[in-house]
């Protein structure tokens, strides 16, 4: 039960961007240093960690301390819902610049199979949604109801991001081209080490086009 108290209460902090006051609750009880990861992915009773709180708060400073902390910035709630899923509806694009530092994914489907693209091209976040297809996020991504980011990018917004994927299409392309057309990467023998460089080079550069 005290366990419980402690989740909430780091929860509670997070939501209210009590930054000082939360460094103070995990760092005042030394019973914390030896779990501060657990601390850091405490859940309420909704599934939400304090980092499910803080990107929807747009409280980057305590987000920065989370994640830092060891908070999984992939942690999903009970609606499978992420921290870039808050961020991504709330238009909070300085919160998105940080999970995307932090690894996060950007392509996770929530339990109505959204994306937190769909949902930023849902809410009309032009910036918001830019910039996680600017790291791979797809814009092809079904949801429950069978329909995409780009088919809910409201006009010049599904434009944007149709031209950007097909930007990166096109550079993957020259890349690959380029990866073959080297004659110096390749060998006459099959078994050199350098040609099943460039060979898992190519294949892994195909696999990002298609």
């Amino acid at each position: 039960m005290e366990g419980c108290v402690s989740n909430l209460m780091v929860c509670n902090l997070a939501y209210s961007g009590k930054l000082e006051e939360l460094k103070e609750r995990i760092l005042a009880d030394k019973s914390l240093v030896i779990r501060t990861d657990r601390d850091m992915n405490a859940v309420n009773q909704n599934g939400c960690t304090p980092l499910h709180y803080a990107a929807s708060k747009n409280r980057y400073e305590i987000a920065v301390m989370l994640l830092e902390g060891g908070a999984n910035p992939d942690a999903k709630d009970h609606y499978e819902a992420t921290a870039m899923h808050q961020a991504a509806a709330k238009g909070n694009l300085k919160m998105i610049h940080i999970l995307l530092y932090y690894k996060a994914s950007t392509n996770i489907q929530d339990t109505e199979g959204n994306t937190p693209l769909y949902l930023a091209c849902d809410e009309e976040k032009v910036e918001e949604a830019k910039l996680p297809v600017s790291q791979g996020a797809s814009i092809y991504i079904e949801n429950k109801e069978e329909k995409t980011p780009l088919q809910v990018a409201n006009g010049g917004l599904g434009l944007i991001l149709k031209r950007m994927v097909e930007s990166q299409a096109a550079e993957i392309h020259s890349s690959c081209v380029r990866l073959v057309l080297v004659p110096s990467a390749w060998e006459a023998n099959d078994s050199c080490p350098k040609h099943h460089l460039r060979m898992t080079e190519v294949f892994s550069c195909l696999q990002r086009v298609l």
